[in-house]
């Protein structure tokens, strides 16, 4: 029996043979629910994000999640990754149906929420937004780029031949992707970056910071450059802004509003 509620705005479906899987960073299974689980979605427009809650047979909450931006959900085959402020939620499903169902409610609900809020979406498409950010999302793109030894070398010679432009700056790295001009920017001398990166790389290029352990030094913020929310002022900015065709993916514009 599947059971869809709709209303003004939250959705609601049942679903069965789907395991929500709760892991940390360190790949630690925290929690694991099994269970015959009633899907509610609702539009927090008050706070412009969308709330996941997962409810038993007895419609009490077992497991809830906030989502404020698309670029914190993956979506692999049957299986949709949920990326938190302090976990990773998997959630697994048999139907693949169901999954398609929870991504696509999820995924209006924040394109809405962001329109009414953010700059790069009244100026930017929607689709095309998912498309570009699923594309640089992708390691093997990041692989292309780094591998570019003229383009990354010109970068890594061009900060650390003006050392006295980034010693003891504050640094913001707009499109931060793998996060290397970041790296750049604390060889160099940076006091602090703030890496800023609006795809799912922004996952990895956190795993980077940590293993070279500059955690202290380089700071993730996955979303936009329009939406994110940076503390204070920075000295530098350092980017990438060109893409094919020297303007083709707008990205000048980003930089720009930076």
């Amino acid at each position: 029996l599947i059971v869809i509620i709709t209303m003004e705005n939250e959705t609601c479906k049942r679903v069965s043979g789907m395991v929500i899987k709760v892991i940390n960073d360190d790949l630690e299974t925290l929690k694991t629910i099994t269970n015959s689980l009633l899907i509610k979605i609702v539009a927090d427009t008050t706070n412009n994000c969308c709330l996941l809650d997962f409810l038993d047979g007895n419609n009490k909450t077992v497991y809830s999640i906030k989502l404020t931006d698309f670029a914190q959900v993956y979506q692999m085959s049957e299986s949709t990754l949920f990326r938190s402020n302090d976990n990773c939620t998997v959630v697994l499903s048999d139907d693949k149906n169901d999954a398609e169902w929870m991504i696509e409610k999820i995924r209006s609900i924040l394109f809405e929420e962001q329109k009414k809020q953010s700059v790069f979406y009244q100026r930017t498409d929607s689709t095309s937004a998912k498309q570009y950010f699923q594309f640089y999302g992708l390691l093997s793109q990041q692989q292309g780029m780094l591998q570019d030894s003229i383009r990354t070398d010109t970068y890594r010679n061009a900060m650390l031949q003006n050392l006295p432009d980034f010693q003891g700056k504050v640094v913001m790295d707009v499109g931060a992707g793998s996060g290397i001009l970041s790296l750049f920017a604390v060889q160099a001398g940076a006091k602090k970056v703030y890496a800023v990166e609006a795809s799912n790389m922004a996952l990895h290029c956190q795993t980077l910071v940590e293993r070279n352990k500059l955690t202290d030094k380089i700071i993730i913020k996955n979303g936009k450059i329009e939406e994110v929310d940076i503390p204070e002022k920075v000295d530098v900015i350092v980017s990438e802004p060109m893409g094919y065709m020297l303007v083709h993916e707008r990205m000048l514009e980003s930089y720009m509003y930076a």
